[in-house]
């Protein structure tokens, strides 16, 4: 039975990196990656020959299916993470098969998804501040030992390892979902010193919008509720796409979507793709406007059913890009503008003044932050 469903889903995997592949990432990467995969499965196997299946039309007989729970049928992974070769094999078959979403239909919460229209809003406002000078900030190390962000509200604390923090220091490096996720905590922490932050945000993580695909309403509302997100008019969430970040910022008081894209594509905004997220393999998958909305509507679904009080309005929603012209040409900054209009939302504008001629001064201007910080 195992090679049947694995052969149907190897299928279903080679078609995907035409839909991955980008000017930022080719398809060349990923079929070198899928070659590695089968000269690494036959050397498992030891050189197992494949089988070779004929496929016929199946005879489809639509019936009600009955479902108890929308996760029953997923493992509690943070109680014990241990997973055998035959566990991994039907926990990725069953993932990619269960009813974690409901794809085709409407986004939960909204009466009518979002439309995207492609103009910046016409009030945008932009912010006027430079890059910080490296003599502003205090040093406590300069070496690149383990750093420790500490606890602060809204922000769990973690850690910046080694490899990291030289990843952020170079120029030319994409920077990864560690120095994204501890670049927008040491923001709020660097703003907030110099200015009173209004208390009207919600930041998310790279981690979230995936987890609203495969948690159940207990596990979401257990890893969301310290953000307060029911209480926040602002939802600041960053976005990994393969090979590039972006950034959606949810602004509750005006029901709109305000969405930034450096590269200032729109057609990844309105792809309609399935995705099935794997707590095995991570998050590979391109995320639309449609993961947006679902991920929207069921957190405040999930705060309407515990806390009665929320009143969170989910009509008439629009979606409206930040940038409709490129603000970068390289391949390796998307993660620093993404940060930096993290900063600009948080003073209270809409996108940065900065250019890409500031990114890297702005990229060392972050690395000193991590530096500045207590070492483990």
């Amino acid at each position: 039975m195992f090679s049947l469903l694995l052969q149907h889903c190897r299928e279903q995997l080679l078609t995907l990196p035409p839909c991955w592949s980008s000017t930022l990432v080719s398809i060349a990467r990923f079929n070198a990656h899928t070659e590695e995969a089968k000269a690494l499965a036959v050397r498992l196997s030891q050189g197992t020959p494949e089988i070779s299946l004929h496929w016929v039309t199946p005879t489809v007989i639509e019936a009600p299916e009955v479902i108890s729970e929308e996760h029953s049928i997923l493992p509690d992974l943070e109680a014990d993470g241990a997973l055998n070769t035959e566990d991994v094999i039907a926990l990725d078959y069953l993932i990619d098969k269960a009813p974690l979403a409901d794809q085709d239909g409407e986004p939960p919460g909204f009466t009518v998804p979002p439309q995207i229209i492609w103009r910046t809003p016409l009030e945008l406002m932009f912010d006027p501040t430079p890059v910080p000078r490296e003599s502003e900030i205090a040093l406590i190390r300069t070496d690149s030992a383990t750093r420790v962000l500490p606890e602060m509200e809204g922000f769990a604390h973690g850690f910046l390892e080694p490899e990291d923090i030289t990843m952020l220091a170079s120029p030319t490096s994409c920077i990864n979902d560690v120095c994204l996720n501890s670049g927008i905590s040491l923001l709020f922490s660097a703003i907030h010193t110099h200015t009173s932050i209004p208390n009207c945000y919600a930041v998310f993580t790279t981690y979230d919008l995936p987890h609203a695909r495969y948690k159940n309403d207990p596990e979401l509302w257990r890893a969301m509720k310290h953000t307060q997100f029911w209480t926040k008019d602002l939802w600041i969430l960053p976005i990994h796409r393969p090979g590039h970040w972006v950034l959606c910022i949810t602004d509750l008081s005006r029901c709109e979507l305000r969405l930034f894209d450096s590269l200032a594509e729109e057609s990844p905004w309105r792809k309609d793709v399935n995705v099935s997220m794997s707590p095995c393999l991570g998050a590979l998958f391109l995320m639309s406007l449609k993961d947006i909305t679902f991920f929207i509507g069921r957190l405040c679904g999930i705060a309407k059913s515990t806390l009665p009080d929320v009143q969170i309005n989910l009509q008439d929603w629009q979606a409206r890009p930040l940038v409709t012209v490129p603000v970068q040409t390289n391949n390796y900054d998307c993660g620093i503008w993404v940060l930096a209009t993290v900063a600009a939302t948080l003073r209270g504008f809409h996108v940065t003044s900065l250019t890409e001629r500031d990114m890297p001064a702005f990229r060392a201007y972050l690395h000193i932050c991590v530096l500045s910080l207590t070492s483990a």
